[in-house]
């Protein structure tokens, strides 16, 4: 089955990673990516940045406020697209919401020494089947399967053959690897399908690049845009 995760919710058309965004694209994907963050005083919570500048109005980095100051700021969408303000969400808040519906939750790591508590809160409130936590930093992942060997896990990489990522994700038992969609070819998700691997792509910005992730027989990706995503999937198993 073909994953559609809709990125940091459906974020072409909500304020991203927030909960209007989510609700939105549990409606049109069958999975949901988001980022974790920790603030100032251990609350985790879910931004995609390091700083608030971008999406909101105020500024500085998330882990210099505390959850009650945060809770107050407003997330608003960039600034070439502007959307309907909506509070940033905490995780638990998020999984409280998603983590038994049966939608499939690719949870990014965006701090260090957050993987215990962030893997505590999925096991207390999640079917940890359809739960995949994921980062660019390896070293992240690798502490996700030292805590809990086995757990679903997927490594961000930038380039085909960063560090011999494919090998690499097999020797440590991590069972995702996520490739940027530019870099993608239906000669590497069949090699890479073949060492056990399932694949994830990212990085689409265009329905080109959907299409190019589905034909080339990836697994999943994210996507901002799920609803055009779907419709093409429709189309393209008929």
């Amino acid at each position: 089955m073909f994953i559609i995760y809709a990125h940091r919710g459906a974020s072409s058309y909500c304020a991203e990673n927030t909960m209007p965004s989510f609700e939105m694209g549990a409606k049109m994907a069958n999975g949901i990516e988001t980022d974790v963050h920790i603030t100032k005083d251990g609350v985790l919570v879910l931004f995609h940045d390091d700083i608030l500048d971008n999406v909101t109005e105020k500024t500085g980095r998330i882990g210099d406020y505390t959850w009650e100051e945060l809770k107050t700021i407003p997330v608003i969408g960039r600034k070439d697209a502007r959307m309907t303000p909506a509070p940033i969400p905490t995780l638990e808040e998020f999984l409280i919401r998603f983590g038994k519906s049966g939608i499939n939750l690719a949870l990014e790591l965006k701090d260090d020494g957050i993987e215990e508590a962030v893997i505590d809160m999925v096991e207390k409130h999640c079917d940890i089947e359809n739960v995949t936590i994921t980062a660019f930093e390896r070293n992240r992942i690798e502490n996700v399967l030292k805590l809990r060997p086995g757990f679903k896990t997927g490594w961000l990489i930038t380039e085909y053959n960063m560090e011999g990522a494919d090998k690499i994700c097999v020797e440590k038992g991590i069972s995702e690897i996520c490739p940027k969609t530019v870099t993608l070819t239906k000669e590497l998700v069949d090699k890479w399908h073949k060492m056990g691997l399932n694949v994830r792509a990212w990085g689409v910005f265009t329905e080109d690049d959907m299409k190019k992730v589905v034909i080339c027989g990836a697994d999943g990706t994210t996507v901002n845009f799920p609803d055009k995503l779907a419709a093409f999937l429709k189309e393209y198993n008929a």
